[in-house]
């Protein structure tokens, strides 16, 4: 566990994706532009419980690229501890 990081309290394991959404009511097809988060029961959970105090972390296996490390950081950035395993020949998120 990193030096820094609290003892988690839970440790949801599991995927996330990329959510990829329209600030407009349209299809992807038609989009001009598209707004980019993350989205998965595992890391929502592990990130709700961060936001209501509770030292979390997230286990999973990311693949080595943008979309990889895209998860990492907004993980990281809402406080939770993240084990991921990167994997060269995993496809993108």
């Amino acid at each position: 566990m990193p030096e820094d990081a609290e003892t988690p309290a839970i440790v949801p394991i599991g995927e996330t994706m990329l959510l990829l959404h329209s600030q407009r009511a349209e299809g992807l097809e038609m989009a001009a532009a598209l707004d980019v988060s993350i989205g998965g029961a595992e890391s929502n959970v592990a990130i709700g419980a961060r936001r209501l105090g509770v030292p979390s972390a997230w286990v999973s296996r990311l693949g080595d690229d943008s979309a990889g490390l895209r998860i990492q950081r907004d993980l990281r950035a809402e406080g939770v501890t993240v084990y991921a395993r990167v994997d060269p020949d995993l496809p993108p998120a």
